[in-house]
């Protein structure tokens, strides 16, 4: 259960569904990859 914490220090570990049943924890993102990320998916053309 500690590794599946959101949120460790000053890090942020994103889970992400590679398909049903599998889950794979993402962590070490920089902030600006983050917000490109939110940006692509919310505002395509």
């Amino acid at each position: 259960m500690q590794s599946d914490k959101k949120k460790q220090g000053k890090d942020l570990n994103f889970i992400v569904l590679e398909k049903i049943g599998k889950a794979k924890k993402i962590n070490g993102l920089s902030k600006e990859k983050v917000l490109k990320a939110i940006k692509t998916s919310l505002f395509t053309s």
